[in-house]
């Protein structure tokens, strides 16, 4: 149930995240900033293996002019898995991009980490600072 919510989903592409191009990163970056122009909070559904790309890739095209949150989710077992953390994320996701000031993060694990500086801690499985 989301009351009082209102959806508009935006395909950008539909791509394996370990195929993606700088070019696509940018693509998805502008379109995430374009959104953001019109919309409350942006979520990007994004495959985990190059997400933190495109986070960075939203934090310098779009610099300090954000007016509202920009938030990347994602699943580190895929959505067709029994087990998936797909809901959860995308769950988690919905909340934070209602409370969070305008910016560009992470949300997944029941966590919020704010680009730039975010990567992916393959061993763990979780986005973690970069040290």
């Amino acid at each position: 149930v989301l009351e009082e919510i209102n959806l508009h989903r935006q395909a950008v592409m539909f791509k394996d995240s370990l195929e993606m191009t700088p070019e696509d990163h940018l693509q998805i970056a502008e379109s995430a900033i374009q959104a953001s122009q019109t919309r409350d909070g942006v979520i990007v559904i994004h495959g985990t293996d190059r997400l933190a790309e495109t986070g960075e890739a939203i934090c310098r095209l779009a610099g300090s002019d954000l007016t509202s949150p920009i938030v990347l989710t994602g699943a580190m077992r895929p959505w067709i898995v029994r087990d998936s953390d797909a809901h959860q994320n995308v769950t988690e996701a919905i909340l934070a991009v209602q409370l969070l000031a305008p910016g560009v993060y992470v949300c997944m694990h029941s966590r919020v980490l704010r680009f730039p500086g975010i990567v992916k801690d393959r061993k763990r499985l979780r986005f973690v600072r970069a040290d």
